[in-house]
């Protein structure tokens, strides 16, 4: 199960390490003896944490992946499906004052010893892992598309694209269209570039964000973006990412139990 965290724990510090290459979480596995481990699997940068354990790495050329349980509670498989990005975090007995952390791409649905699994890939977080904006900080992205240009609002960003509110799918927004975004971080770096819709997903029923009636999400890709505008955004990310990770770390009494 997971360690409590107990009054001293917190006044010293938890320490978080994030594990940005296969070889490190297999060394931090093998270590741990690899089978059960527990863990915490946020999905799509929520905060709500859902329950797993490891079962099984997989290595198959460039590719790695963990076959870990389905997740507890259910509606975290059915929310896999939905947006598949996820950051997972466990912690080893040995080590009660670290939390290991890495993200991963969820592939789809397998079987460890005749028993339902997930499959999840680890790549390099800062190209995968997406962050949302602090809901006191909300990033409004300008869209130029057909001549026509509106604000939305930026629901999760990452290394190689962001996913934004819309207001509702038109003929000229649909996958595989092309568009330039233009949006400004927190500190003053603008970010112009080229964009492709990657898909487009309907919101029901609609949601109000800032203000603004939403009916869909889209994600796009970025284009050829500039490297300094690139490295604004990592660094934006890791800010946001160490931001959440202070959050729960002040504001969790205990790690769930599986």
């Amino acid at each position: 199960m997971w360690f409590k965290r107990t009054d001293q724990q917190a006044m010293r510090g938890d320490v978080m390490v994030f594990l940005s290459k296969p070889e490190d979480l297999e060394s931090v596995l093998v270590a741990s003896r690899l089978q059960g481990v527990p863990l915490r699997v946020r999905i799509g940068g929520a905060a709500k944490g859902y329950c797993s354990a490891v079962l099984a790495t997989i290595t198959a050329g460039d590719c790695s992946a963990l076959l870990i349980k389905p997740l507890a509670p259910e509606d975290g498989n059915r929310l896999l499906q939905l947006r598949r990005v996820v950051r997972i975090e466990f912690a080893l007995q040995a080590e009660q004052f670290r939390t290991y952390s890495l993200s991963g791409i969820f592939l789809g649905t397998d079987t460890y010893d005749d028993q339902p699994a997930l499959r999840v890939s680890y790549p390099d977080p800062r190209r995968d892992f997406r962050i949302e904006p602090a809901l006191e900080r909300p990033l409004p992205v300008a869209i130029q598309l057909a001549g026509a240009r509106v604000t939305e609002y930026i629901f999760n960003i990452c290394e190689g694209g962001i996913g934004f509110y819309c207001r509702k799918k038109t003929a000229e927004l649909q996958a595989g269209t092309s568009l330039r975004i233009m949006f400004e971080l927190p500190g003053g770096t603008r970010v112009e570039s080229e964009a492709v819709v990657q898909w487009l997903q309907d919101i029901v029923p609609a949601q109000t964000v800032h203000g603004i009636a939403c009916g869909c999400y889209c994600a796009a890709e970025f284009v050829r973006l500039d490297n300094a505008m690139r490295s604004a955004i990592i660094s934006y990310i890791d800010q946001r990412e160490q931001e959440e990770v202070q959050t729960r770390f002040h504001n969790e009494a205990e790690w769930h139990v599986l």
